[in-house]
């Protein structure tokens, strides 16, 4: 290899080293902002009283565990929890959700902490309920470039006057 060559390759790793910390970044902020559309994509169809496309954001295998520690596991499930619920009295209810933590565990892995608050639900005689308010935790992964939801946990402390 000549002189010329080898300094060619140092110059292009010495330029790949410097760029690479930006590239990665903005691949970042990005994920970072599809993660939080995903929360906000998910309060839409609940908006909608749309349980089908409320379990298409968990793969097909995810799991959700709600505040009374019922568990579904996989779309099917999921999707027959909500439709439950929106014939009960949430349909034409309000979910909102924020996103107060988020961390990658990998490049295509991440954690995400919140809160959620569900108001406007009623009971079969047409009784507004009180609001729900609670936490919640949610692993997503990402997958032929959409991040889904793996695992959803959700919690409502019973005193909801401080908080950490």
């Amino acid at each position: 290899m000549s002189r010329i060559s080898r300094s060619a390759n140092w110059l292009f790793l010495f330029l790949a080293l410097a760029v690479a910390p930006t590239v990665l970044a903005d691949s970042r902020s990005q994920d970072e902002a599809a993660i939080k559309n995903l929360i906000e994509s998910f309060t839409a169809h609940w908006h909608n009283s749309d349980a089908h496309g409320l379990s298409m954001f968990w793969i097909s295998d995810g799991d959700f565990v709600n505040p009374d520690g019922a568990v579904m596991k996989g779309r099917q499930e999921i999707e027959g929890f909500y439709a439950k619920a929106f014939s009960i009295g949430y349909a034409g209810s309000t979910a909102t959700a924020t996103v107060d933590g988020l961390r990658f565990l990998k490049a295509d892995l991440a954690i995400v902490d919140g809160e959620f608050d569900i108001t406007g639900a009623v009971t079969s005689d047409h009784v507004e309920l009180p609001a729900e308010r609670g936490r919640y935790t949610t692993i997503v992964k990402k997958e032929d470039g959409r991040w889904w939801i793996v695992s959803n946990r959700e919690m409502e402390p019973p005193n909801r006057s401080h908080k950490n």
